[in-house]
């Protein structure tokens, strides 16, 4: 060790070379080669978790974002750089980069391949407020790691510039600057880099080490990483812009307090922690500057060198000599010279200094070439020199304070009790206590010997992305965002009063006291009722001309309909639709009709025959009123009519006189009496009088009955049928009488080919039969999984509804598809193929072709290789709708193209946004009945004041108006049901008189009762049916009368449905309070019939707002990840948050994580639930959710998989659902493939009749709900 004495000389002799060296302008010697990481690491704008930006001076730069990727570079950068560093004993490492606040990551390291071992690296700590370097000592045995800590750095919290950072190694001294200013300067245990070989090594950008919270991946902007050699520190910090002046210029020469002078009397010494001495920690933590009045002048901290440092009043100078003795060739001040040499360098070195051939080594011994004049050191090598005699004299001044610090910390007398003495306090026996924030200790007594046993705490690793290190603690911990600030206000009322608005909530914190992590205002979505849009009436185009009759001269008409569009929401009804504007008519002519002959008048009866006992004589009549005409019937019965006449007896046969009827058999007496029997077939009476029999009448299903038409002909005598209506086929009887009437029925059957077999449809196709009037009478389609359009069907592997190969047959409406499936790995029911090359979205890695995979892209589907992101919210300026304000969700409520953060009319309604009563609805005139600030047409309670427009249990109704009272259970309380006794969920009322069509006798208010209104939807009071099948002309195809035909319409008897659309979902949370998880994530793609679940999440639901009573809901269900194992499935019968039944899948048994509040058990396979809950959404319905099984107040397991087969990660699913309220028939039925998994048979429950439908998720990510349909079924 040194003494104090020499360390004086020493310090003299460097401060006497430096100052001839300043004197002299000596010259420094230049070379460089470098080591470009960046180039090396292949960084670019591709690179994912990487984007290109610019430096302030228009310099290349590159924003980095932790990824799971690993920006290394080739081996042979590495070896080149080790040999570098081998050779120039030591580098310089220029790194120009900005750490996001509150971050801390590696910028450039060397790393053993298995991430275990850190050869080196460098680091900046935002947090801290420090840089460190990280190395590891190489020897024999497993590598051993330290590092050295620079700090303060002095970058503020709010600081976004980029900085300089200058490292220089030279054997074991380490010297940092940042933005020309010294930070500090410390010494290594060695020379790491010597040992360290390229085997099982690698160089990498931005990338810290798995599972260590101090060695974490960079965040921020990075513009140069690279090592320099064959160079000086100087030089590096003159091409990087810095004004240097020479080390020991006139105004700079001076001591500080912690240099010992030689002579006279100087400062008591201050150590500085910062520079440990060789073989020891490393790094101490700082100590705090002393109170003398030269302050840090002499010290190589963070100010560097002062430009005024006290000597305590004169210039140290050698022991009999002055400085004009240093060199010949410098005058002194008197004016003469010396002949005197340079003396030497003080004997010994410091802590190493390597030397180099060819290049000039800042700390190398000067030879002859090197002499620079009279200089016989450069001045770089003065500057180094006097840096590392700094180091050893602080670590030799810390040493000594140490031992005085020791030696004050004995006890004046030891104590007689067991125990330990350290650091002035006395502990006991097994007392365990902390020496400092890092360092724990434990007092043993064994033998009567005292011993104190010390060791470093150990870290865990943390649970959180940016840990943190508190005032006084050693380990990272995560922070609290909440430490500081004062709890959350309420959350203000929704922005909106219908639709989508937001909700925000603040909170202040005392930033003078508390680092006051987190923000002062949460922002949330808040959904509300649909918006009510009030539409005037319009008429549709008038029908085609429809002829009353098939032949000879009519009427013929034509109709329109007040639904272009139609009236909403009390806007005008047409112009004259109450007065028939809505039909015209015309006269139309067709061919004649067929004329029907028809008998004309007797003729007069002819002379009797006799002239007692009853002649007979006749009358004839011919078939010309009119006669038969255009294919017409002849005239059916006789054209003779024969009575009986001059009746009075003969003497010898009364029957001669013929008086019976004509057929009837007679008998007669001796006694000139006679007898008529029985009247012929066809006839009653008393054998003198015939009358016809009725058949027809009297026996009323002896031909068939279509539509309340009894199809039968009486004939004098008999009847005969009409032949079958269209669509049927059957017998045609005829005769005569009751008996044959009862005995011989017409019988007509519809002609169904799916029945009979002789339809067109694939094998693999269902043939349904629509009716026998319909047309067409039945449709195909394809059974599930194989695509087609019935006619011909194709394998669907992923069952999203698009055949794997191309059929020979078209596309047509949303769900018939005959092309080729452009993804056929994964459901992609929407086809979506932005760039065109034949590979659907769903499989194609880059949407766009701009060269950006997309996971990366931040515009997917638009071209921008550059990825230019003004606003850095994610999406790129190219497809961003408000590019210079963040806007992630892109939200463009009246899709005018202008997101609506930035959209001064957000719902285009002519009112700007900061005066409009509802600002995501449309509603000029700013109706607000109640006055409470939220116009009629988005206030959940538009007849009662409240602005908050809370709404608990999420069922569309505020709470100040909510009561809840259903007595008919179909979802919507009494008082705001249009029939509030009979179950109409779906709350259709088409005449949009207030009453419901479930209630309504009448309900297209054309005056024909239901019951006998060929078109019960739509107003026709002319009846007219042209094809005499049942259903009027005015809604042949289109039974509701929405524009959209029957087989293509999604609920035929409901205008307000006309197909499957989730593309508008009311997002339902079931667990909002607490931080078990997150809520989940919905993406709409394929118009609404695709929603895709992205997140491990809470159980929550997605709900759309069409309302149902019987229903049918398909879909594809598809889990597009290996990861996790829990719930997700899909709800009907939605009335609220509290009430509504869940069909979930689990793909594992398992225990729910949060035992509390009650314990829940889920157990694999398929279960259906009916969720009546006393609580609504948190954490006790949460555990009934995922309980298989029933919980009391909150959940009724219904029914579960007794195969408990769960689902299968990357395989396509097929659900179909019934719900039939009215009946309480609820079936699920579960496809993988063609084949049947599960089916839960019929099961019966009447809860709930009827509501919305939707999706569910419950702590399951990437989960696909793909070629989603739903359709009302006719009630039973």
């Amino acid at each position: 060790m040194p003494t104090r004495a020499t360390m004086a000389r020493l310090t003299y002799y460097v401060f006497a070379f430096g100052f001839l060296c300043s004197a002299l302008h000596c010259q420094l010697t230049k070379a460089y080669e470098e080591v470009d990481v960046m180039l090396a690491s292949g960084i670019s704008a591709r690179t994912p978790g990487v984007r290109e930006t610019k430096t302030p001076e228009g310099g290349r730069a590159f924003k980095v974002r932790p990824k799971d990727r690993d920006l290394g570079t080739d081996q042979g950068s590495l070896e080149r750089l080790l040999r570098s560093m081998k050779a120039d004993e030591g580098f310089i490492l220029i790194t120009v980069a900005y750490q996001d606040p509150k971050n801390r990551g590696t910028l450039v390291s060397v790393d053993r391949t298995d991430g275990q071992v850190r050869g080196f690296g460098f680091h900046i700590d935002r947090r801290n407020d420090e840089a460190v370097v990280q190395f590891a000592e190489f020897g024999a045995g497993e590598p051993q790691e330290s590092q050295v800590v620079f700090s303060p750095l002095n970058i503020g919290k709010d600081d976004t510039e980029l900085h300089t950072f200058v490292l220089d190694v030279r054997g074991n001294l380490v010297t940092l600057y940042m933005d020309c200013q010294l930070i500090g300067l410390k010494i290594l245990p060695s020379s790491f880099y010597m040992n360290m070989e390229p085997d099982n090594m690698k160089l990498r950008l931005g990338k810290g080490l798995p599972d260590r919270n101090n060695v974490l991946d960079f965040k921020g902007t990075l513009a140069v990483a690279k090592f320099a050699f064959q160079t000086s520190t100087t030089d590096v910090l003159i091409s990087q812009g810095c004004e240097i002046e020479p080390v020991f210029s006139s105004s700079q020469i001076s001591f500080g307090s912690s240099f010992p002078l030689p002579i006279g009397e100087s400062e008591p010494s201050h150590i500085s922690s910062d520079a440990a001495m060789p073989g020891g920690e490393g790094n101490v933590e700082q100590s705090t500057p002393n109170n003398n009045n030269h302050g840090d002048s002499g010290s190589f901290g963070n100010s560097g060198l002062s430009d005024s440092m006290s000597f305590g009043g004169a210039i140290p100078v050698p022991p009999g000599g002055s400085f004009s003795n240093l060199n010949p060739g410098v005058p002194s001040s008197t004016g003469g010279t010396s002949g005197n040499v340079m003396p030497q360098p003080v004997p010994g070195t410091p802590p190493h200094l390597p030397t180099n051939m060819g290049y000039m080594h800042p700390n190398a011994a000067p030879t002859d070439d090197t002499m620079q004049g009279q200089c016989a050191y450069t001045c770089e090598q003065i500057s180094n020199l006097n840096n590392q005699v700094q180091v050893l004299s602080d670590g030799y001044d810390d040493m000594w304070n140490k031992l005085e610090h020791f030696e004050n910390q004995r006890p004046p007398e030891w104590p007689s009790q067991q125990g330990c003495w350290y650091m002035k306090t006395l502990y006991d026996d097994g007392d365990v206590f902390k020496v400092d924030k890092c360092k724990s200790c434990e007092c043993r007594v064994e033998g009567g010997l005292p011993t104190v046993e010390c060791s470093l705490i150990k870290c865990q690793p943390g649970k959180c992305a940016n840990p943190i290190i508190m005032e006084g603690d050693c380990c990272p911990t995560c922070p609290n965002d909440n430490l500081g600030w004062s709890d959350w206000a309420e959350w203000t009322s929704c922005s909106v009063t219908c639709g989508n608005g937001i909700q925000q909530r603040g909170r202040s914190c005392d930033r003078t006291q508390f680092e006051c992590n987190g923000n002062d205002v949460e922002t949330r979505v808040c959904y509300l009722d649909p918006c009510i849009e009030i539409v005037d009436g319009g008429w549709s185009n008038f029908t085609p001309w429809s002829c009353g009759v098939t032949c000879g001269n009519g009427t013929e008409s034509r109709m329109r309909s007040c639904n272009s569009p139609r009236p909403k929401n009390g806007g005008k009804r047409c112009d004259g639709e109450l007065d028939g504007a809505g039909r015209e008519e015309r006269p139309c002519g067709r061919d004649p009709c067929p004329v029907d002959g028809q008998w004309g008048q007797f003729s007069e009866f002819t002379p009797c025959t006799k002239t007692c006992d009853g002649g007979w004589q006749e009358r004839y009549r011919f078939c010309d009123s009119p006669p038969p005409a255009h294919g017409g019937r002849d005239c059916v019965g006789s054209d003779t009519h024969r009575r009986m006449c001059n009746e009075w007896p003969c003497p010898i046969d009364a029957c001669l006189s013929s008086p019976c009827f004509d057929g009837v058999e007679c008998v007669s007496f001796t006694d000139g009496r006679y007898e008529c029997k029985d009247c012929p077939v066809g006839y009653t009476g008393n054998g003198i009088l015939c009358q016809d029999i009725n058949e027809c009448l009297l026996v009323s299903d002896a031909c068939f009955n279509f539509h309340g038409e009894h199809r039968c002909l009486n004939l004098i005598p008999g009847y005969t049928c009409r032949k079958c209506p269209i669509g049927y086929r059957g017998n045609q009887p005829s005769g005569m009488g009751v008996y044959h009437a009862k005995r011989y029925k017409q019988q007509c059957i519809p002609i169904n080919p799916c029945a009979e077999g002789t339809s067109s449809c694939h094998i693999d196709a269902r043939c349904i039969f629509y009716g026998p009037y319909s047309d067409p009478q039945y449709g195909c389609k394809c059974k599930t999984g194989f695509a087609g359009d019935g006619v011909h069907c194709g394998y669907d592997s992923d069952l999203d509804g698009w055949p794997d190969e191309q059929l020979d047959c078209e596309d047509h409406g949303d769900y018939t598809h005959c092309t080729r499936d452009n993804c056929a790995s994964l459901p992609n029911s929407g086809q979506e193929d932005n760039d065109g090359d034949g590979k659907g979205d769903a499989c194609d890695a880059d949407d766009d072709d701009d060269l950006v995979d997309d996971v990366a892209d931040n515009c997917q589907f638009i071209s921008n290789w550059q990825q230019f992101d003004i606003d850095d919210d994610g999406v790129g300026d190219v497809c961003d709708n408000c590019p210079f304000v963040s806007n992630t969700r892109q939200e463009d409520t009246d899709s005018d193209g202008d997101g609506d953060v930035c959209d001064y009319d957000i719902d285009e309604d002519g009112i700007y946004n900061e005066d409009d009563n509802c600002m995501y609805v449309a509603n000029a005139r700013q109706l607000d009945f109640d006055e409470d600030g939220y116009g009629d047409v988005c206030d959940n309670c538009p007849d009662y004041g409240n602005p908050d427009q809370m709404d608990i249990d999420d069922d569309n109704v505020g709470d100040v108006c909510d009561t809840d009272r259903d007595v008919d259970n179909d979802g919507h309380q009494d008082d705001l049901d249009n029939c509030w006794n009979i179950a109409n969920s779906d709350q259709a009322d088409h005449d949009m008189d207030g009453i419901g069509d479930a209630c309504d006798f009448d309900d297209d208010n054309d005056g024909i009762e239901d019951v006998d209104d060929n078109c019960r939807l739509i107003f026709n009071p002319s009846q007219n049916d042209t094809n005499e099948n049942g259903r009027g002309d005015a809604c042949e195809y289109d039974n509701d009368g929405d524009g959209v035909t029957d087989l293509q319409d999604a609920c035929p008897d409901n205008a307000n449905i006309q197909r499957t659309d989730l593309s508008h979902f009311q997002l339902i949370k079931l667990d909002p309070e607490g931080s078990a998880q997150i809520d989940p994530h919905w993406i709409v793609r394929n118009r609404g019939q695709e929603l895709v679940q992205t997140i491990n999440s809470d159980p929550g639901l997605a709900i759309g707002y069409d309302e149902f009573n019987s229903v049918e809901f398909s879909g594809t269900f598809y889990v597009n990840t290996e990861r996790d194992d829990d719930y997700a499935g899909f709800v009907f019968g939605y009335q609220s948050n509290h009430r509504f039944y869940s069909v979930m899948w689990k793909q594992v048994t398992q225990k729910y994580w949060e035992p509390m509040p009650t314990m829940s058990e889920a157990t694999a396979g398929l279960q259906l639930k009916l969720i009546n809950s006393t609580t609504g959404p948190g954490e006790y319905l949460r555990n009934a959710l995922w309980h298989t099984g029933d919980t009391s107040d909150q959940v009724k397991l219904i029914w579960s998989d007794a195969n408990k087969i769960g689902w299968k990660d990357f395989t396509a699913y097929r659900w179909i659902l019934t719900h039939r309220p009215r009946t309480g028939y609820i079936r699920v039925t579960m496809y993988e493939g063609s084949k049947v998994l599960a089916d839960s048979g019929a099961l019966y429950d009447f809860t709930l009749q009827g509501g919305r439908i939707g999706l569910f998720c419950f702590s399951q990510e990437m989960v696909f709900f793909s070629d989603l349909q739903y359709k009302c079924l006719a009630e039973e």
